[in-house]
């Protein structure tokens, strides 16, 4: 024990010879010390006892610990090492603020409280969210968290705040996206992040705070929801990419003298109108797509023709080389494809708006030389109706009935055959070319044992297998050029009529192109230029060309070879209307039987009983002078 009695008497000594150490000094040492006070040794720190037992006599305490009638001390006398403060309590770590979250599902109603992460809905069941609520417990900051639904048949709804239903009830309506954000304080301290499960697609990626997450014209459901809340900046719980997508499309036109216009929306119109400008080239996109596919246009380019398909966002025309679009075709690939319809449609010079064409249809003109002036695209769900009229007869002014044989405003396609070599029995021009270079000639030319005899001779002549047949080799040794080769026998007379004729005006265009071959050379299975000839059903041929009508499988091919007979093919073939010969009207087809058992002549009614033919009787001559009138007539503009 602290003898206090001793440290008194040793303070007062202390006190009478002025040996009191300065402030800073340690306390006197506890040994009591048999030297005088004037030699008193230095004082020494002392030991900290470990037990009361082995202590020598303890040392006095602190100053702040010493008893009431310890010597004071001034201010300037206090030790200087201050006992230690005691160290205040950490604070307790702010609470968190939680998530809970529930989905009204159809044919379940309101599932169970979920937290955050957690799925609320369903998958693999085909079941729609109607309505979700959402609630934030235990935030130390001040505001909360609000959301929005897109539902079906009604858009966006307002904002509802926690706990409220974001969506329908009882309604039957399914949800198609969200969007969800904080208010207040909590939004400056958290984030909140969602994703959506959508129907035929699967999760879509990560949106936040107020962004969209989910699909908007799609008429897709979203069948599951999950969301999650993190403080402010951490990164998202997933992937980011695609988290929601709309029913859309963007259209740009490269115009004469404008060059690139500003991109328009679905539906609008880009291009011009009503000041003759072409459509040089067009930009089309959309936005990111839930499934796999992509949009994709060609143009059709004057002087150039159809060129390749391209892709989003990239040139489909030409620019810089002022070359007119004339035609487009847009189309999907993919599941895109599959899931969506591309509608588009031109409006041309001297035609105005045509009628909407769709995945990859052709929305223009070919070979009529008229521009493209403006284009409109959307793109609906698979099956959706048309954004407008898909026929072009209101703009057109006459097409011929469902069912029979359509007018082709821009033509018809190309067939193929073309260059064939000339073998016994075949007919045309240029075995008429070949009869009248080797002097055989005669009026039903065609490659008769005479002709073959000659051109063997010829063949030999000049060092050519002797086989009869005119092939390329000695069709060019003859003299003729490779180009004729080819273009002789595949004429395709290009269409006269315009859009916007009428039905009289497209007859008078039909006997218009028959009375051009009114003094032409007669070839016996030639269907060529007036100026090199044809014979009577080559003309119908042709003059049906001009009206854009295919009288396909008749085409100037088929016509030269040595057992096809165009009259009566064309008198049988389907989607050709027949009238009674009693009821004939101007530009109808008429046909013979003369001198045989089937037909084997035709011509064209002029009206007041005169006929357009290629015979070797003449051209326009009355209708009764040949035998085996035939009791009806095609009449190709119904």
């Amino acid at each position: 024990m602290v003898d206090w009695r001793w440290i008194s008497a040793a303070a007062a000594a202390l006190a009478l010879t002025g040996s009191v150490g300065p402030a800073s000094d340690p306390p006197p040492s506890a040994t009591p010390s048999a030297t005088p006070p004037s030699a008193v040794a230095p004082l020494q720190p002392l030991p900290t006892p470990t037990s009361e037992a082995s202590q020598s006599p303890s040392p006095p305490p602190a100053p702040s610990q010493a008893p009431s009638q310890a010597p004071s001390q001034s201010p300037s006398q206090a030790p200087s090492q201050a006992p230690s403060p005691t160290p205040e309590p950490s604070p307790s770590p702010a609470p968190k603020p939680s998530l809970r979250y529930r989905a009204h599902v159809q044919k379940v109603g309101w599932q169970g409280w979920l937290t955050s992460g957690k799925s609320a809905g369903t998958t693999g069941r085909s079941l729609r969210v109607e309505a979700l609520q959402l609630r934030v417990e235990g935030s130390p900051y001040a505001g909360g968290i609000e959301c929005r639904a897109h539902v079906q048949g009604v858009g966006w709804t307002g904002p509802v705040a926690d706990g409220s239903t974001c969506g329908t009830q009882g309604r039957g309506l399914r949800v198609e996206a969200f969007r969800i954000r904080l208010t207040g304080d909590l939004a400056q301290k958290m984030d909140v992040w969602y994703r959506v499960h959508v129907q035929d697609v699967g999760w879509m990626g990560w949106a936040s705070n107020g962004d969209t997450a989910g699909t908007e014209g799609f008429a897709l459901r979203t069948e599951a929801v999950q969301v999650v809340l993190v403080p402010r900046g951490e990164p998202a719980p997933g992937s980011t990419s695609t988290p929601s997508t709309s029913l859309g499309v963007r259209a740009s036109a490269h115009v004469a003298t404008k060059g690139w216009l500003p991109a328009v929306a679905q539906g609008r119109t880009a291009g011009t109108t009503g000041k003759a400008l072409a459509v040089e080239a067009l930009r089309v996109s959309t936005p990111p797509l839930p499934w796999s596919g992509r949009i994709e246009c060609s143009a059709h380019v004057q002087n150039l023709g159809w060129r390749g398909w391209t892709g989003p966002g990239s040139t489909c025309g030409t620019t810089g080389r002022g070359l007119r679009a004339e035609a487009f075709r847009l189309r999907l690939t993919g599941t895109t494809a599959k899931r969506l319809d591309v509608w588009y449609r031109v409006h041309v010079q001297d035609i105005g708006w045509m009628g909407w064409a769709s995945n990859g249809d052709t929305a223009g003109t070919e070979r009529l030389g008229r521009r493209v002036e403006a284009v409109q695209v959307v793109v609906l769900r698979k099956g959706s109706p048309a954004p407008g009229r898909t026929s072009d007869a209101s703009r057109i002014g006459y097409q011929n009935p469902a069912g029979t044989r359509q007018i082709q405003y821009g033509g018809i396609t190309q067939f193929g055959g073309c260059g064939f070599s000339l073998t016994p029995g075949m007919n045309g021009l240029k075995v008429q070319r070949v009869a009248d270079h080797l002097g055989v000639s005669q009026y039903h030319q065609s490659m008769s044992p005479l002709l073959t005899s000659r051109v063997k001779r010829f063949q030999a002549g000049r060092g050519l297998p002797a086989t009869g047949v005119v092939d390329e080799r000695t069709w060019t040794a003859m003299g003729f050029s490779a180009s004729d080769w080819t273009a002789l026998d595949c004429y395709k007379r290009p269409v006269r009529i315009v859009p916007g004729s009428s039905r009289q005006a497209i007859i008078e265009a039909f006997v218009a192109t028959a009375l051009e071959y009114n003094g032409s050379r007669y070839i016996w299975g030639g269907a060529n230029r007036p100026d090199q000839g044809a014979d009577c059903s080559g003309l119908i041929i042709q003059a049906l060309y001009s009206i854009g009508i295919d009288p396909d499988p008749n085409n100037t091919v088929n016509h030269a070879l040595p057992t096809w007979r165009s009259s009566r093919n064309l008198y049988d073939a389907p989607g050709f209307v027949h009238v009674p010969i009693s009821q004939l009207q101007r530009g109808d087809v008429v046909f013979y039987a003369v001198g045989s058992p089937t037909i084997n002549h035709t011509a064209v009614y002029l009206g007041n009983g005169q006929i357009m033919n290629e015979s070797s009787s003449g051209r326009i001559q009355g209708l009764r002078d040949f035998s085996g009138l035939m009791p009806t007539a095609v009449r190709p503009i119904p």
